[in-house]
């Protein structure tokens, strides 16, 4: 061979290692890219299921106020002079429930803990349970016991979807198999 077929064999091999490497920059640049629509797209369908969650939990604390307040203080069969005062009585006790929530407000689960962490959810209820006893009163003890407990389990259940729907999504986006996708997939 020789030396300009040697100089001319040695720019070919450059020229597709240079093409290797430019086509292995491209495809990262797109997998980056497609990383990051992924995760903007989990982190908006997170954000959207927050703001579902928090409308489901005040509609449903709500709710059960008012039932509290029917079973409590019932409106029906009251007579006319004394439908005021009782108003007055479910007012004040619509007040003082609102206010033991708006207490413990300050404890709450994060919905970014990992699994595993199951020793930080045990504290948060002992939390729960150490102020609902400590502060409400015994007319509203069950109530408030009842509403703690409610509160934990659609937390629960919450943090349980969110984590499944992300985990669906990532591995669609991305092509992977997820074997607790597949088996699940039809009930979401």
């Amino acid at each position: 061979m020789t030396v300009s077929a040697l100089i001319q064999q040695q720019r070919q091999i450059l020229h597709t290692l240079h093409s290797a490497v430019s086509q292995y920059q491209q495809q990262i640049a797109e997998a980056q890219e497609r990383l990051e629509r992924t995760l903007e797209q989990i982190q908006a369908d997170k954000a959207a299921a927050e703001q579902e969650a928090k409308r489901e939990y005040e509609q449903a604390r709500d709710k059960y106020i008012t039932t509290i307040l029917d079973a409590e203080l019932p409106m029906s069969g009251v007579k006319e002079e004394h439908r005021a005062s009782r108003e007055q009585a479910r007012e004040k006790l619509r007040a003082q429930m609102l206010s033991e929530i708006e207490k413990n407000e300050h404890i709450t689960v994060k919905a970014d803990f990992e699994s595993g962490d199951m020793s930080s959810i045990k504290e948060q209820i002992r939390e729960v349970g150490r102020i609902s006893k400590k502060s409400v009163d015994s007319e509203s003890l069950l109530g408030a016991t009842l509403l703690a407990i409610g509160f934990l389990i659609f937390v629960g259940l919450l943090i349980r979807l969110v984590f499944f729907h992300q985990n669906l999504i990532l591995c669609q986006r991305l092509g992977v198999f997820c074997p607790s996708s597949s088996l699940q997939q039809g009930s979401i």
